[in-house]
């Protein structure tokens, strides 16, 4: 590192450690508490603007002076290899992601969450009772939260579980800040390039009664959507069906029986299931930062200028924190009223699968609560433990008793 560059490079370094599975990181919590934004220095070195207040990360993740497809677009300002590799919904900017998007919330919208309810209870409810059979301990990651997404996403697609599973692994691989890049990571993408190109090739020779064939149907009359919009629409379909809800799911049943009173208290008060969900959108978010955006001009967030080509990081996760705007925000209730959380975005990149994501965890905690009502972690020594690399709240496992 030159003079210059030290001189400006912050002591703060980003991702930040994670000592507890269940919580976000406690320099996250501070630079929340102290500042609305903070400089960090990222794995390549080069210096971001942090963005943790509430106010703040909506008007940068609103506003198009900060660029998500300039961020892609830069190989001067590497930050998550997969998502300059894959023009995803969060690699793109209007008018380009207006397109992409509306193929994508057409297919995602409350239609299909209702008709994908009863049988993914119906999978939730078999897979809890087989688990139930077998007899505790058993680790809920891999007998339940990973099984269940993967075969909703079978239903979905129409894609083969196999296949799925195998997606799941390469998406969990390759979602990672480090720099330089892990060994092997290119080569993955090389392997992930091929399946996505099979299924899409198999499934316009063979439509059929599905979303993914309903997905190119709808792309084949929009010549303005092109075959990358079309591939970075089917990888943000499957990271929010696969990867997302997984993390997500984990981590509320985690938070919930961390706290026996508030899983009690779901129990016995099946009505309180959707503040439980608003709740655990709030309280445990996929990745504590969202996607690298570039300034398309000189701009200032709060009080601090910054140039053109300015990385900006914000965090829902620090603004879902705020004090300002939530009571006692470092609490997890599943009775809060007042919650109006970011957990799906804000602006133009709002999430458009937010009717599916919110019946998965509002369906898989119902099924939970029927069928293993007095399930209680059982965590081994060391454990659960964070397993990516993305300041990502993935759990590697989660043991639980009965």
């Amino acid at each position: 590192m030159n003079d210059e560059k030290s001189k400006i490079c912050p002591a703060i370094c980003f991702p930040f450690n994670r000592p507890d599975a269940s919580q976000l990181s406690p320099l996250l919590l501070e630079l929340q508490d102290s500042a609305p934004a903070s400089r960090v220095s990222l794995p390549s070195g080069q210096t971001a603007l942090l963005v943790t207040g509430y106010r703040e990360v909506k008007e940068v993740l609103a506003r198009r002076e900060f660029s998500c497809q300039q961020a892609a677009e830069d190989s001067k300002t590497p930050f998550i290899p997969f998502f300059q590799r894959y023009r995803t919904l969060l690699s793109l900017d209007p008018p380009r992601h207006t397109r992409a998007r509306r193929l994508a919330a057409n297919l995602l919208g409350a239609e299909t969450a209702a008709a994908m309810a009863r049988p993914f209870s119906a999978s939730a409810r078999e897979l809890l009772e087989r688990m139930r059979e077998k007899g505790p301990p058993s680790n809920l990651s891999s007998s339940f939260i990973e099984p269940l997404v993967e075969e909703s996403i079978e239903r979905l697609t129409g894609i083969p579980l196999s296949l799925v599973q195998e997606l799941h692994r390469l998406f969990n691989a390759n979602m990672t800040v480090t720099f330089p890049p892990p060994d092997g990571i290119l080569s993955s993408f090389d392997d992930l390039d091929a399946h996505l190109a099979e299924i899409i090739a198999e499934r316009r020779a063979v439509p059929a009664d599905d979303l993914l064939s309903r997905m190119l149907a709808a792309a084949a009359i929009a010549p303005e959507v092109t075959e990358d919009d079309l591939v970075g629409v089917l990888v943000t379909v499957l990271i929010a069906g696969i990867r997302t809800p997984g993390v997500v799911l984990s981590q509320g049943i985690l938070n919930l029986l961390n706290r026996p009173d508030q899983w009690e208290l779901l129990v016995t008060r099946r009505e309180l299931i959707p503040t439980a969900v608003e709740e655990i959108l709030r309280y445990c978010p996929p990745v504590e930062v969202e996607h690298l955006r570039l300034t398309t001009k000189e701009v200032s967030v709060t009080d601090t200028s910054l140039p053109y080509r300015y990385p900006v990081l914000p965090s829902i996760a620090a603004a879902n924190r705020s004090s300002a705007i939530f009571a006692d925000p470092n609490s997890f209730d599943v009775s809060r009223q007042h919650n109006p959380h970011l957990a799906f975005g804000y602006g133009p990149h709002t999430c458009p699968g937010t009717a599916i994501a919110r019946k998965i965890l509002s369906v898989a905690l119902e099924v939970l609560a029927d069928v293993l009502p007095g399930v209680r972690a059982a965590a081994p020594p060391g454990e659960p433990n964070i397993s990516s690399g993305y300041s990502s709240a993935l759990l590697s496992s989660l043991h639980v008793q009965w």
